[in-house]
């Protein structure tokens, strides 16, 4: 998926759609030992968490419609990306490498 577009407030929302009803996702998911997805954000000039200390910028809602601010490479309650766990992020003053507002092309799961 890509963002091309933004409201006037320069918010967008993108709602992912499976080939496959609720129930059969929750027939999975409910006997399962572990269920996982991995999201990850491309960005340029588009920041993505803050700071660990901030408000995030950005978030994804799950299956219990709330708000997770972790992405791919990174876990519940961290608020950080993957390059920010293991400490070689774009720029080290940040904890993603979206966060580090670049023109060029960065991924949160990149380390």
């Amino acid at each position: 998926m890509s963002v091309s577009a933004v409201d006037k407030d320069g918010k967008t929302a993108l709602q992912i759609t499976y080939n496959v009803t609720e129930e059969q996702i929750l027939s999975v998911t409910n006997r399962a030992e572990r269920c996982e997805q991995y999201v990850a954000y491309t960005c340029r000039m588009s920041r993505l968490l803050n700071s660990p200390d901030g408000s995030p910028f950005t978030w994804w809602v799950g299956r219990d419609s709330k708000r997770h601010f972790y992405w791919g490479g990174s876990g519940p309650g961290i608020q950080k990306c993957a390059c920010g766990i293991e400490n070689n992020c774009t720029d080290p003053k940040h904890y993603c490498n979206c966060d580090a507002d670049l023109r060029t092309w960065r991924s949160s799961g990149q380390g």
